[in-house]
């Protein structure tokens, strides 16, 4: 089943019960991705309030996690941060955790870090199996040395699969070469301009998402709104309505 549904990143100054009843009240979505950093943390936060609402979850991971790094005592602490989104996640029943690939400090330092990241990788493919819930790797736009910008990259997820970042990917001009790749187990959707990664509400930028979403309505995904407010939301689900693409993103009927 396709699923359309909303980050939490929209309002990440509210606390998680108020974001969860915005997405159900006022969006209509059934889909609901935590971003597990301040207020919406579930690895510190009591996760009951998740459990009373019918939603369908993915997890993203913090974002200050850096599987790449060089300091192994940090690269560890990274992988263990993970394995504790995991086990939050999986007490809300969520189909996925969104995992960040990490960054290089110094350009010199590129392939070992690429090498930090790859063996992080293989731990999480072992806790992936040994928790049972699918971990997605995240597309990067290279801002800071990020790591998984490029298609080619994609061999080192290994047993992993790909989270489609449309508007990181169209930032780097390669949206299309991305949509081809068969690793897609997961989408966030945001529009930009090319230029910047501005996670701005859909339409008001320069992708094509009635080509993006042809795509993707082949596949049996959640597709997830990370847009920077629950206004841009709100217009983001009033544009898919208003030109006739619900439909590509979602197979639940709309509520709002």
């Amino acid at each position: 089943m396709r699923e359309l549904g909303v980050s939490t990143y929209i309002d990440m100054q509210a606390s998680l019960e108020q974001v969860l009843h915005v997405a159900r009240d006022e969006l209509g979505l059934a889909c609901v991705e935590i971003l597990c950093d301040g207020k919406h943390d579930i690895t510190r936060v009591d996760t009951e309030v998740c459990e009373s609402f019918d939603f369908t979850y993915s997890v993203h991971a913090p974002i200050d996690c850096n599987l790449a790094s060089l300091r192994e005592v940090m690269r560890r602490a990274a992988v263990d941060l993970v394995e504790q989104v995991l086990i939050a996640a999986s007490d809300i029943d969520a189909q996925l955790v969104v995992v960040h690939p990490g960054y290089y400090i110094w350009n010199y330092e590129r392939e070992e870090s690429y090498g930090a990241c790859r063996r992080s990788l293989r731990e999480l493919e072992g806790l992936q199996a040994e928790y049972g819930i699918e971990i997605g790797i995240e597309n990067m736009t290279g801002w800071a040395n990020t790591i998984l910008t490029q298609p080619e990259e994609l061999d080192m997820l290994g047993g992993l699969g790909l989270v489609l970042d449309v508007g990181h990917a169209n930032v780097m001009g390669r949206l299309y070469d991305f949509l081809k790749s068969d690793r897609i187990v997961h989408a966030h959707i945001h529009d930009n301009s090319g230029e910047n990664d501005e996670h701005a509400r859909l339409g008001s930028g320069e992708i094509d998402f009635e080509r993006v979403l042809g795509v993707l309505e082949r596949l049996p995904i959640l597709c997830i709104l990370e847009v920077q407010s629950i206004e841009d939301a709100k217009a983001s689900i009033e544009w898919l309505c208003g030109n006739g693409m619900l439909h590509l993103v979602s197979d639940v009927e709309h509520h709002s």
